[in-house]
């Protein structure tokens, strides 16, 4: 079973804490209709069980359940924000439908 994924908008982040280790991607906010995802770490002792995924993922989906633009700061959300083309209304510049 997957740890869930913890919103902490306090801190800017989502976060998963597995096995005594913390995963998290950080985000600011510079107005009420963007955020920014600035950067995903995932601990070697953390890594490839699909844990960035599920962060991004979880951070998307909040972006959009709150009609937020996203822009991807961090190497790792851009990455995923192109191979996923069903999160591109969320990019600047574009039309949401």
């Amino acid at each position: 079973m997957d740890t869930p994924v913890h919103h902490d908008p306090a801190r800017g982040a989502f976060t998963v804490r597995e096995d005594g280790a913390e995963a998290v991607l950080e985000y600011t906010r510079s107005d009420a209709s963007a955020v920014a995802f600035v950067h995903t770490y995932v601990p070697p002792a953390l890594r490839g069980r699909g844990i960035a995924e599920r962060l991004v993922t979880a951070g998307l989906a909040w972006a959009l359940e709150h009609g937020l633009r996203v822009t991807a700061q961090c190497p790792y959300v851009a990455g995923y924000l192109e191979r996923h083309p069903e999160w591109q209304d969320l990019r600047p510049g574009r039309d949401a439908s």
